[in-house]
């Protein structure tokens, strides 16, 4: 194949001005002195000036950025360095059309002739203003979301899909004992964070959200560096690139080893209480929140009863009993709820009833929770006693 011979600049189909007229960068061509010998059709597109009211100015002070103080130095600077031959960069705020203004990422650049002597400079540049605008929104976004991870109360995780760790928040000292790069870096394992008892089922949990189920309040303990152990509660979700593309999972590691610790004596004092309610003679109690809900509630006269322990736990008064019922009692809880201690007889359809309420306040003084008693005046609930026998003589 034989290559077309290469014309002569001046035998091309087109001049190299015209090229550079439909080229999209702003470009200016300006002599020693810095004053403007052409600019490209670019740049008259873009402003409301004609080509003569450009030509033969100074660069430097254009109306184009002397309404911020400062550009001009700098673009002057540029010039005076293009003349020592060197090739200078600046981000210049322009305001070509006077209702925009744009940015523009300027190159200035010597040209030189055959001899080497630098007889002209070429200023060309890119309109960046939509780069710098998704860069700033990019920066907000991150330094939100920064705010967020760095400053959380949780720890923060994420992991790659190899299962390494590609960003671990601050809180994670806080937690554990370790520093956040001890894990990115590798030097720490989150192995070693476990404890050996709950491997098995984090290692499940893991795999689980590798697989895209998401998961909410896990608990197990973690072994922090100075050898305490602490309970955590952990939830995680799946991360997606923009196409969909799986990029690991985030997870949320919380500290509740207070509140496991709580709720485990919780639920001891609960089931103490109910041993108690349960042995409670002639009647039954209940504990009941501020909310008038029952948290516990049992005794031998609750067999008496249309309901059961199980069935009222967690509903409120109001949904359990008859509305004659309730009637009877709200006055009394309300006043208990004001902190006063109430013994009144209250009656169910045949049944008289002597209800005792107690006021528990918290360690602020309010109400937290009543204990309610009830005692039955009538004994048709006990089995039949067979009459005593008169002793043999």
């Amino acid at each position: 194949m034989v290559a077309s011979p290469v014309p002569p600049p001046d035998e091309l189909p087109v001049s190299a001005e015209a090229v550079l007229d439909e080229v999209s960068l702003l470009i200016a061509l300006l002599g020693t002195d810095g004053n403007v010998l052409y600019v490209n059709g670019e740049v008259l597109r873009r402003s409301s000036d004609a080509y003569e009211t450009i030509v033969g100015r100074p660069f430097a002070t254009s109306r184009w950025w002397t309404f911020r103080p400062g550009q001009s130095d700098q673009i002057q600077q540029a010039i005076e360095r293009a003349l020592q031959g060197r090739v200078s960069h600046l981000d210049i705020e322009a305001q070509i059309v006077p209702s925009q203004r744009i940015i523009v990422d300027f190159e200035l650049r010597p040209l030189r002739s055959a001899t080497g002597a630098i007889v002209a400079i070429l200023a060309q540049g890119h309109d960046i203003t939509e780069q710098r605008a998704v860069e700033r929104k990019l920066r907000e976004a991150n330094f939100r979301w920064r705010i967020v991870a760095d400053f959380g109360v949780d720890w923060e995780l994420w992991l790659h899909p190899a299962g390494h760790v590609l960003y671990s928040s601050p809180a994670c000292q806080r937690i554990t004992g370790y520093t956040p790069d001890e894990l990115t870096e590798a030097k720490v394992s989150l192995v070693q964070l476990i404890h050996p008892d709950d491997r098995k089922r984090v290692s499940a949990l893991i795999t689980e959200a590798f697989s895209g189920s998401p998961g909410h309040s896990q608990r197990w303990r973690i072994v922090r560096r100075d050898g305490l152990l602490r309970w955590v509660s952990m939830s995680w979700q799946s991360v997606f690139d923009e196409q969909g593309k799986p990029m690991g999972v985030r997870f949320s590691v919380r500290d509740v080893d207070d509140l496991h610790y709580a709720e485990e004596e919780q639920q001891r004092l609960l089931a103490a209480y109910r041993t108690l309610a349960r042995h409670f003679p002639r009647g039954l109690v209940a504990l009941l929140d501020a909310e008038t809900r029952f948290v516990v509630c049992d005794g031998p006269a609750l067999d008496a009863l249309p309901f059961d322990s199980m069935s009222i736990t967690g509903k409120r008064v109001v949904e359990v009993v008859e509305p004659a019922v309730w009637s009877e009692v709200q006055p009394l809880l309300s006043r208990t709820l004001d902190g006063r201690e109430v013994a009144e007889v209250v009656c169910v359809g045949n049944t008289t009833w002597l209800l005792h309420l107690t006021p528990i306040p918290d360690d602020h003084g309010r109400i937290s929770h009543i204990i309610a008693s009830a005692v039955k005046s009538q004994d048709s609930w006990l089995e039949p006693r067979e009459p005593p026998t008169s002793p043999r003589r």
